[in-house]
């Protein structure tokens, strides 16, 4: 399964988010999981903020590059499962690659506690404090979407094609897109 975390700069969510899926996945010795991270605007000369990386240190987080990286298709088109964490991300992407919004998810429909919004927004500020905040309500989000989706889909996918290998016809309804509340 490749998965791809997408927020806008690949600064702060997307790389939290990455590191904690990727700790779950090496402690359920799962080898076929593979993650990417990528921002709809990254610029590639800012450096994830020092907020994010004392979160992740304390969290025992190894996260990914030091920079920020924009998406590209290469990117879409690898990836299962595409995990945003707000809607104008999910638009960004239907204008962007519209194929791929059949494996597009709002990260927070996840969240078993069902918060009204599904959104994750950037951290109001980069410090300690607010970067915790936006980590916890990752941590809830991805607990719910590994043990719903990451587990069940490990158990029996038993060697099939990954459904991005398989998603070749040109005439793909590009509106399908999964906004679901529940």
């Amino acid at each position: 399964m490749n998965i791809l975390i997408i927020c806008t700069g690949n600064l702060c969510r997307s790389q939290l988010a990455a590191a904690y899926l990727s700790q779950l996945v090496e402690h359920h010795n799962l080898e076929d999981v593979n993650i990417e991270t990528a921002g709809i605007k990254a610029v590639g000369n800012v450096k994830i903020p020092a907020g994010i990386k004392e979160v992740a240190r304390e969290s025992q987080l190894k996260l990914g590059s030091e920079f920020g990286k924009q998406i590209n298709l290469a990117m879409l088109q690898r990836a299962d499962v595409i995990l945003v964490m707000e809607y104008a991300q999910a638009s960004h992407l239907l204008e962007m690659y519209p194929k791929v919004l059949s494996r597009v998810h709002i990260i927070g429909k996840y969240d078993p506690q069902k918060k009204l919004s599904k959104e994750i927004q950037d951290p109001v500020s980069f410090d300690y404090k607010h970067c915790l905040v936006i980590y916890e309500e990752l941590k809830r989000c991805l607990d719910g979407f590994f043990y719903t989706e990451v587990l069940t889909q490990n158990m029996v996918e038993g060697g099939k094609s990954s459904q991005a290998e398989e998603e070749k016809d040109e005439n793909e309804d590009p509106l399908h897109f999964d906004f679901s509340f529940n």
